[in-house]
């Protein structure tokens, strides 16, 4: 038996086991980040749905025409069933602090936006309006850093959106508020 060709076996079987094994690793490393992407996607999706989710409950409720017996009640119960606490959860665990910062602002704006709407403000208010566009304004940042951190590329539309500037200026309700003459 031949000692050379016994011992280049061996160590072929070593090197090839050992390629075996750093592949495996490298190929385990690459579906990790892409697992914990699609999973930093998937909550900030399900926050965003449950924010909207929310934010359509409080808007049908202050619509102009719509009575509402108990609106801090019905207030309380269209932010709490959308979820959007239980939601914020996998987001705070699996998100950057960046989103998670834009999230909180959402949440801040979404619970004034809540007390305007639980203290009877309608669509056609100034009350509504006032807690209305910072929190629109706090949902497109939030969009905008998901986008930017998640690798999904902007949309023409917020690419205008930034472009055309402050909301409250070409409102019609804020602007027939702050065009009234002072006494």
């Amino acid at each position: 038996m031949n000692i050379t060709a016994l011992t280049s076996t061996a160590v072929g079987a070593i090197f090839a086991l050992v390629g075996t094994i750093i592949a495996y690793f490298v190929t385990d490393r690459g579906g990790r980040r892409r697992q914990s992407l699609t999973d930093q996607r998937q909550s900030y999706l399900d926050f965003a749905r449950a924010v909207e989710a929310a934010f359509g409950a409080l808007r049908r409720m202050c619509e102009p025409d719509r009575h509402v017996d108990n609106p801090r009640l019905t207030a309380h119960e269209a932010v709490s069933e959308s979820h959007v606490y239980v939601k914020r959860q996998p987001l705070l665990l699996l998100n950057s602090g960046a989103i998670n910062r834009h999230a909180a602002d959402v949440l801040r704006c979404l619970s004034d936006l809540k007390r305007a709407a639980g203290g009877g403000a309608k669509l056609d208010t100034v009350a509504y309006h006032r807690a209305f566009h910072p929190f629109a304004e706090a949902r497109r940042h939030l969009r905008r850093a998901a986008r930017l951190e998640l690798g999904a590329p902007e949309t023409r539309k917020e690419a205008a959106e930034d472009v055309q500037g402050d909301r409250v200026a070409e409102c019609p309700v804020c602007r027939a508020e702050t065009d009234k003459p002072t006494v």
